[in-house]
């Protein structure tokens, strides 16, 4: 990582406690558990949402390993990446990571993943949970705003005028499911039952007499693409009357939605303002906007222009 990934006057948490587990900065003298941890459990891990598409983990030796847990050392101590370790808080082993990291698509200002060994697999709701509350009560590094704060105003606008006039309003990403539903409801208004997203296939147990749902390392469904109509027939079992995206992903979903009879709406948001937020469409890397601006155009569907449509695009800008 080259350069700072927050301003030097903010101030990085150390530590998070809770009775699970405990987070502290990933460091060389992790290196044996840490290894033993994730070289144990590789086919969780690329099956936890933000890692399927990963190159780690690998087949890397713990000599190797021992590098890459200074590279994120050092990264931690420049502020240009922030990576936590995940101990047992009775024994200190390692039991998972936190990684945050500037966004390579510019989408976003971070990029949060987090993994749990395979023997732990009931913790990666409960990490994802632990550490959203975390992080939403930290501030933005540029705005000062609360990162709960950091969303589209015309977004929010739209759904409050939605629901007042009797519609039912629905999240449909390709984004995990559970983590999700833990901040819809709060910062959307949209209820946790109302969140289609991308899952891992997950069983009942009982553990001590105690009943407890574990994930498992398999994919259960991806709700990105194609997968995104096949998501809202299997939780909602209608067609949407109106739908909206931003990207080629979205792509399927409006196609299914403007096929149905009677009235339809459909709207695409086009990233142009670099300033206020960021600028990109056909050659970005990750939310591509190419086929489905085409096609958009194409059959009279609604494009709007971030920076020519939006008089402001967070609740707190004037």
């Amino acid at each position: 990582m080259e350069g700072p990934f927050v301003p030097s006057g903010f101030v990085v948490p150390l530590a998070l406690a809770t009775e699970q587990f405990r987070l502290e900065p990933l460091g060389p003298q992790h290196n044996d558990s840490d290894y033993e941890a994730w070289s144990s459990s590789v086919e969780h891990i690329h099956n936890t949402p933000g890692w399927q598409t990963s190159s780690w983990p690998d087949d890397r030796s713990l000599v190797d390993n021992l590098r890459d847990l200074q590279g994120h050392a050092d990264d931690f101590e420049n502020r240009s990446g922030f990576t936590y370790t995940v101990l047992d808080p009775a024994t200190s082993d390692v039991i998972g990571c936190v990684y945050i990291y500037p966004d390579d698509s510019e989408q976003h200002d971070a990029r949060v993943r987090s993994w749990v060994r395979a023997s732990r697999s009931e913790l990666d709701v409960q990490l994802w949970r632990a550490v959203t509350d975390w992080l939403a009560k930290a501030r933005h590094p540029k705005t000062g705003r609360l990162f709960t704060e950091m969303v589209y105003q015309p977004m929010l606008e739209l759904l409050a005028y939605l629901r007042a006039n009797g519609f039912k309003t629905f999240i449909v990403s390709a984004g995990g499911i559970e983590f999700m539903r833990i901040f819809s409801e709060r910062v959307y208004g949209v209820p946790p039952e109302q969140v289609i997203g991308t899952s891992i296939r997950t069983k009942f147990e009982l553990r001590d007499g105690k009943p407890v749902l574990v994930r498992l390392p398999e994919m259960n469904f991806i709700n990105d693409g194609e997968g995104k109509p096949v998501g809202i027939q299997m939780h909602i079992g209608r067609r949407p009357v109106a739908a909206f995206g931003n990207a080629d992903g979205d792509l399927q979903m409006l196609q299914w939605t403007a096929a149905g009879s009677g009235p339809r709406f459909c709207l695409y948001i086009h990233h142009t303002d670099a300033d206020r937020e960021w600028a990109y469409d056909r050659t970005s890397g990750i939310g591509k906007l190419d086929k489905a601006w085409d096609e958009a155009v194409a059959k009279g569907w609604t494009v709007v222009d971030m920076k020519k449509d939006w008089k402001r695009i967070y609740p707190f800008a004037q």
